[in-house]
């Protein structure tokens, strides 16, 4: 089988193969209990023969439900786990129970579905899919709780990003508000001097930050980028010696208005902690 794989593909060898969907739900129980008889008898040993040739770098176990990764994943040796549903970013339940049995035994873990197939990108309204297939009402209502309890807004996740390094502009970082992704991208902004009189008065260095939507509906629809200027603060030096930066001030526009927005208290532990006067 492998032999002819090679030849569909017109390769002389692939990195890593995968033993695909090894799961009672879409085998039904007898044939479930064949496949695995199977692959401790002969299937894995074939496997480590390839990979003790050189054939192969790598095999693994493709997985779609907890039960699958507690007790079929574990029954024979295996370099990773290509782990689906049982860890998006809905429900990450398999945490401590399968995906901590693979720490344990050393076994790699890749994350296959993290946007769970489709909803967490979409969102729960529309065609709204999970599981490859339509999304059922308790997932759809999972996942609108989800989108309406803390969704980071551009100003929101600006102000919870904090950054280690000589410059906080030469950064980019990704954020997911549960609709879309972003990347936060910083560059140089003008100058070391806070806009604002009344926030923090401590060493700043200001940055620009561009908002730019990489996937989801916000990327489908080519919305434009936002840019705002934003003021990190050395708070601290970490044990690598790193500077520690924070961010205690930003500005923009967000739908024609005008805004500033700034943290009137910092704090790191361990550290000093410095008050500024609040300002609307």
């Amino acid at each position: 089988a492998y032999e002819q794989l090679l030849q569909r593909l017109a390769l002389d060898t692939v990195d890593a193969l995968v033993i695909h969907d090894l799961d009672v739900a879409y085998h039904g129980a007898e044939l479930q209990a064949a496949h695995e008889k199977a692959l401790a008898a002969s299937g894995i040993r074939a496997l480590q023969e390839l990979k003790a040739n050189g054939h192969i770098k790598a095999y693994g176990m493709g997985i779609n439900t907890n039960q699958a990764l507690e007790e079929v994943a574990t029954r024979v040796p295996l370099d990773f786990c290509l782990v689906a549903l049982p860890y998006t970013l809905l429900d990450q339940e398999s945490l401590t129970r399968g995906m901590q049995t693979c720490v344990e035994r050393g076994v790699s873990v890749i994350i296959g579905a993290p946007f769970a197939s489709g909803i967490l990108v979409t969102g729960s309204s529309g065609p709204a899919h999970y599981a490859y297939g339509k999304a059922p009402p308790e997932v759809q209502a999972r996942v609108e709780n989800a989108l309406t309890a803390d969704v980071s807004d551009p100003i929101t996740a600006i102000l919870r990003t904090g950054t280690a390094g000589d410059n906080p502009c030469n950064s980019a970082q990704k954020v997911f508000d549960g609709r879309d992704v972003f990347e936060l991208s910083f560059s140089e902004g003008n100058g070391n001097k806070l806009k604002s009189d009344a926030a923090y008065r401590g060493p700043v260095k200001n940055c620009q930050v561009r908002w730019h939507a990489i996937a989801g509906r916000s990327a489908e629809k080519g919305e434009p980028d936002e840019v705002y200027d934003v003021s990190f603060a050395p708070v601290g030096t970490l044990v690598s010696g790193q500077t520690l930066w924070f961010p205690v001030s930003l500005t923009g526009t967000v739908k024609g208005l005008d805004f500033e927005a700034y943290v009137t208290k910092l704090g790191v532990d361990g550290g000093q902690q410095v008050e500024a006067p609040a300002q609307n």
